[in-house]
């Protein structure tokens, strides 16, 4: 398989992951805090809460800052939507090219160390 094939796939894989987390994290948040709207008496949000909103405030920058500085005509259904998968693939790409990066393996040689045995086969002489 060619890298770069392996490189788009990374991609197109990371991207779906942070997707389902980005909107699984705002849909946890949302209902868990709707269920503490309706309430008499305050009450303090709990870990989860805080966790699943926090995630999703990191996880949907830098396109929520990107609408927010379009202002009310980015509130239309297909710029979020567009702004949501957009980020999703910079997301995506970013990890993959970590995770890229951090998996290839070297092909050059240590500065001052010997270079590697050339490929094929080795003799070894007693």
């Amino acid at each position: 398989m060619s890298p770069h094939l392996r490189l788009w796939q990374l991609i197109a894989a990371f991207a779906a992951v942070h997707l389902v987390s980005a909107l699984g994290s705002l849909a946890l948040s949302y209902t868990l805090v709707m269920s503490r709207f309706d309430a008499a008496v305050f009450v303090e949000p709990s870990i989860v809460e805080r966790v699943a909103t926090g995630a999703s405030e990191v996880l949907f920058e830098p396109a929520s800052s990107i609408l927010g500085v379009l202002g009310p005509r980015s509130h239309a259904s297909f710029v979020q939507w567009f702004a949501v998968g957009c980020n999703s693939l910079l997301w995506g790409l970013g990890l993959a090219l970590v995770f890229w990066r951090l998996t290839r393996r070297s092909t050059r040689t240590p500065t001052g160390g010997a270079s590697p045995p050339p490929s094929g086969q080795a003799t070894l002489v007693r």
